[in-house]
C-alpha cells in the first residue's frame, strides 16, 4: 500500500511541476466576453473574431498560469517565527480545511494557432499542449498523515484521496458560421495524442483504530491507473519518441451556439473537450481490494526493530512495507484502458445595454472522473468599434470566495496585446489567495479596419476677385 501512496504522490508532483515550470496559457472565465480576443473561441467555437485573419505567436500569444485550492492558502501553510524565519505550519493549514477539499491546475501551451474569415465562415486550426490535474483530499486524511491515528481512535475513518491528471496534445480544426443575424454556430474536431495520465478509482481505505491498544483494522477498495509515469517510462526514450512515438490516441469535439432572440439579449452555450484517449504505452494499473476481510496492523515491534542485529532498520521497514503490500492484496497489471477528457460545459446570458456595452452571467461546469466543479462569473464588458475591448468581473471559482477579475484587449494596427485575470488582487498578493493566475500575450491580427483620428487640415480661403 505504501507503494501506491508513493505512486500517487509522484504523479501529483509530476503534474504540478509540468504546470508551474512551463510558460503556458490557460483559459480564464473573464476571457469569455472579450469579443476581440481570438482565443476565447476555445471556450465556445461559435465565437468569431472581429478581424479577417489571426495568428498566434508560440508562447508569446499566451503566458499565464492558473491555480486553485479551496482547502488552504500559502499564508496558512507557511509562517514566520519571531526570528523571521519561514517555517512550515501544517496544523494551522489543517484547521482551515473543509471536510472535503479540492486542489486543481490547468495549463495550455499554444504551439500553432491560425484562423481566417471566408464570407460568413471562420476557419481556424490550432495545435495545443494541455495538462490538467485535480486532487481531492479530505481533512481527515491530512490529520492522519500529520497527527497519526491517536486523535481518531474509536472512530471509523474513510481515507479516499482522488487524483485525476492528464497531459496530451490536440490537433484541432474549427469551423464557425454566421447562420443569420440571430444565430452563430461552431464545431471543432480534435485528434488527441496522450503522453501521461493518472486516475484513482474506488472507495478508498476504511480504517478503525482501537482506543485501548491502538490496533488498526482496515479494508481497501482502491485502484490507480497510470500511463507514462511508472518506473522506467522515461528510460531509453528519445525526445522525438516521447513527443510523437507513443500509441496513446483519441478524438474529441467542441460545439457551441450563440443566439440573439431579441436585439437586447445574447445567449450562448457550448461543450468542450468531449472525448477520450485510449492509453496503450507504458501502462501500470495498481489495485488493492481486501473485500470483506480486514487487515489488522498492531504496529512496529520496537524490540525487534532496535535490537535485532541481523536486520537493520531499512531492511525491517522494507519487510514491513512488503507485508502491508501483501496484506492489502495489491496487484499490478499492464492492461490498456480508456479515459475521458475533463469535459467543460458553458452557459451564458447577456443583456446588451447598447451595441458597445453588455452585462453577462456565466456558469461553467467541469467534469472529472471522480467529481465535478462548477464556477460562476458576472461581468460588465465594453468595447470600441475596433481597437479597445475591456471587461470587469466577479468570479466564484472552486467553491471559494468571490474575487474581482478584469481583462483588457488592445489592437494596435496588426498586433493585439491583452491581459486577463479572474482574481486581480491575487496577481499582486498571491499568498493570501485561494485562486490565482493571469493570462497575457500578443497576437497578430489583420483586417480589423482600425481608424485613427487625423489632425485637422487648415481651411484655405478662396481668393477674392480684384475689383
Amino acid at each position: 500500500m505504501n507503494n501506491i501512496g508513493k505512486l500517487i504522490l509522484q504523479g501529483f508532483i509530476m503534474c504540478v511541476l509540468l504546470v508551474t515550470a512551463t510558460l503556458s496559457e490557460a483559459q480564464h472565465l473573464t476571457s469569455y466576453n472579450l469579443q476581440h480576443l481570438p482565443q476565447r473561441s476555445y471556450m465556445n467555437p461559435s465565437f468569431i473574431p472581429h478581424g479577417k485573419l489571426h495568428a498566434g505567436i508560440p508562447i508569446l500569444s499566451g503566458i499565464s498560469y492558473t491555480y486553485s485550492n479551496n482547502g488552504f492558502r500559502y499564508k496558512d501553510l507557511f509562517k514566520r517565527n519571531q526570528e523571521q524565519t519561514l517555517i512550515l505550519n501544517v496544523g494551522d493549514a489543517i484547521n482551515t480545511m473543509q471536510l472535503r477539499n479540492t486542489m486543481s491546475f490547468h495549463t495550455e501551451l499554444e504551439l500553432i494557432s491560425l484562423g481566417f474569415r471566408a464570407g460568413k465562415n471562420y476557419i481556424s486550426i490550432n495545435i495545443t499542449e494541455k495538462a490538467d490535474i485535480k486532487f481531492d483530499y479530505s481533512k481527515s486524511l491530512m490529520q492522519f498523515l500529520y497527527e497519526g491515528n491517536a486523535s481518531t481512535a474509536g472512530t471509523v475513518q474513510q481515507l479516499n484521496p482522488s487524483l485525476d491528471g492528464i497531459h496530451y496534445r490536440e490537433y484541432a480544426l474549427c469551423w464557425a458560421r454566421e447562420i443569420n443575424k440571430i444565430w452563430n454556430a461552431g464545431v471543432k474536431i480534435k485528434y488527441l495524442y496522450g503522453m501521461e495520465h493518472i486516475v484513482t478509482k474506488g472507495k478508498g481505505i476504511t480504517m478503525y483504530t482501537d482506543p485501548v491498544d491502538f490496533t488498526i483494522t482496515a479494508t481497501s477498495d482502491y485502484a490507480v491507473y497510470t500511463s507514462g509515469i511508472d518506473t522506467g517510462s522515461f528510460n531509453d526514450i528519445s525526445a522525438r519518441e516521447y513527443a510523437f512515438g507513443k500509441k496513446n490516441r483519441g478524438v474529441a469535439v467542441d460545439a457551441g451556439v450563440t443566439v440573439k432572440p431579441v436585439p437586447s439579449m445574447e445567449i450562448s452555450a457550448s461543450v468542450t473537450d468531449l472525448g477520450q484517449i485510449r492509453w496503450m504505452t507504458d501502462n501500470a494499473v495498481y489495485t488493492t481490494q481486501t473485500g470483506t476481510e480486514s487487515f489488522i496492523y498492531t504496529g512496529i515491534n520496537l524490540d525487534e526493530f532496535i535490537n535485532n542485529d541481523s536486520l537493520d532498520a531499512s531492511a525491517y521497514l522494507q519487510a514491513l512495507g512488503d507485508s502491508l503490500y501483501e496484506k492489502f492484496n495489491v496487484t499490478t497489471t499492464r492492461e490498456s484502458y480508456s479515459s475521458n477528457l475533463p469535459a467543460q460545459f458553458y452557459f451564458s446570458a447577456s443583456y446588451l445595454i447598447s451595441p458597445r456595452f453588455k452585462i453577462t452571467g456565466l456558469v461553467r461546469n467541469k467534469r472529472y472522473y471522480n467529481s465535478n466543479q462548477t464556477d460562476y462569473h458576472l461581468s460588465f464588458t465594453g468595447k470600441s468599434k475596433n481597437w479597445l475591448n475591456y471587461t470587469m468581473s466577479l468570479n466564484r471559482i472552486n467553491d471559494s470566495k468571490i474575487n474581482p477579475g478584469a481583462g483588457l484587449c488592445v489592437n494596435l494596427r496588426n498586433a493585439q496585446v491583452y491581459f486577463v485575470s479572474d482574481n486581480i488582487p491575487a496577481v499582486i498578493n498571491w499568498k493570501n489567495a485561494y485562486n490565482t493566475g493571469f493570462r497575457a500575450g500578443i497576437n497578430i491580427m489583420l483586417g480589423t479596419r482600425l481608424r485613427y483620428m487625423k489632425a485637422p487640415q487648415p481651411v484655405l480661403e478662396e481668393p477674392v476677385a480684384a475689383q
